[in-house]
């Protein structure tokens, strides 16, 4: 495994070890990488080619140069925040992605009513139809390369960490499409919801009560029959700091000692039933408070915020949310390449590249809601 590959190019090494009786070892390697890069297996294998490539380390990690130390000043990789909120649609290539829209929607409620008929009469007719939505997808690609003379004398494992950073692109993309996409429902309901009588630019239970009202009058249905519900509501650290000024007069001992006993993964508190969570792109100045306020020229959605009021909340009803919010994702999904070609062998560079083909789409925008404080 531990060989040399001098001035050999990438390409005609890859070749030697494609012949299976010669090179067992590497060809399995190779079918490995293969089969799917991104894998724990495949990630592993590739290390080991490169390794056998640059003829710089062994398995068992015995050169002088190499050490287990870890890397100083790691950057925090982003975590996944839609996965649980858009539900996956996996579609074959060259699918249509077609949604049939239901006849009876909220704003039909009053048009198919039961009635008293006299003894002699003809009913009318009401024809019910509907459509359906087409959504499209889109690829998305991200890359990372490093010089091989790098990955030998950085004494760490820089590839694994690579292929880490790089599937983290693909994190942080679909996390910031996929929160455009509900930030553009609830601009579109073209409901905001303020607390006229609250001091500037401060968060108040009311508010929240405003918006639990306005979500259950638009949202459909009767007392027995459960429409949209406001369950959970998101806002910017800022303002969960304020949350933290409220007193006994405002909310019960038993909800500030929530929001002061925070812990990581739960909501700051519950409050009337509604789960309080900070989103870090909202507040002023942050990406989705910008999506929102910054004129269409500028890529923004142009909202003017109601008088006294600066930041944006957003409320969502997140019992269901994947009746709504659809993420459909062309197979085979994300696919990872090893680079290793003659060209990047010529430019010293080893590196990772692939690409997705994904969508995103809110079918209903009952379930979204937006307030302002």
């Amino acid at each position: 495994m531990n060989r040399r590959v001098d001035n050999r190019a990438y390409s005609q090494q890859l070749l030697e070890w494609s012949d299976a009786e010669k090179y067992p070892v590497e060809h399995e390697l190779l079918a490995t990488v293969a089969r799917d890069a991104s894998s724990p297996e495949g990630q592993a294998a590739w290390r080991d080619l490169v390794h056998a490539m640059t003829g710089e380390f062994d398995k068992v990690k015995a050169d002088i140069f190499y050490t287990d130390q870890e890397p100083i000043r790691s950057g925090l990789l982003d975590e996944d925040t839609i996965s649980d909120i858009f539900l996956t649609v996996p579609v074959a290539k060259g699918q249509e992605i077609d949604f049939p829209i239901d006849f009876y929607q909220v704003t039909d409620r009053d048009k198919f009513w039961a009635y008293a008929i006299p003894d002699h009469g003809y009913l009318p007719q009401r024809y019910a139809s509907s459509g359906s939505v087409k959504i499209g997808t889109y690829r998305i690609g991200s890359s990372i390369d490093f010089y091989i003379r790098y990955i030998e004398q950085a004494r760490w494992d820089v590839l694994s960490r690579g292929l880490e950073v790089y599937k983290n692109g693909y994190t942080k993309k679909k996390n910031s499409d996929g929160w455009s996409t509900l930030a553009a429902a609830a601009y579109y309901r073209n409901i905001i919801v303020s607390d006229d009588a609250a001091a500037p630019n401060q968060l108040t239970p009311r508010l929240l009560s405003l918006m639990q009202v306005f979500m259950k009058r638009n949202g459909g249905g009767n007392m027995t029959s459960s429409g949209f519900q406001l369950t959970d509501l998101y806002i910017s650290p800022e303002a969960a700091a304020s949350m933290r000024s409220w007193d006994l007069s405002l909310v019960p001992e038993k909800v500030r000692e929530q929001m002061f006993a925070k812990r990581e993964g739960i909501p700051i508190a519950n409050l009337f039933g509604i789960d309080i969570q900070e989103h870090e792109d909202l507040g002023i100045g942050q990406p989705l408070q910008q999506l929102f306020t910054l004129p269409a020229g500028a890529r923004g959605f142009g909202l003017v915020l109601p008088g006294g009021t600066r930041e944006i909340v957003l409320g969502m009803d997140g019992r269901n949310t994947g009746r709504f919010a659809k993420m459909p994702i062309r197979k085979p999904g994300l696919e990872t390449f090893a680079d290793a070609s003659s060209y990047t062998h010529r430019s010293q560079t080893i590196g990772y590249y692939g690409w997705e083909n994904i969508g995103f789409c809110t079918l209903d925008n009952g379930f979204m809601l937006l307030g302002s404080f």
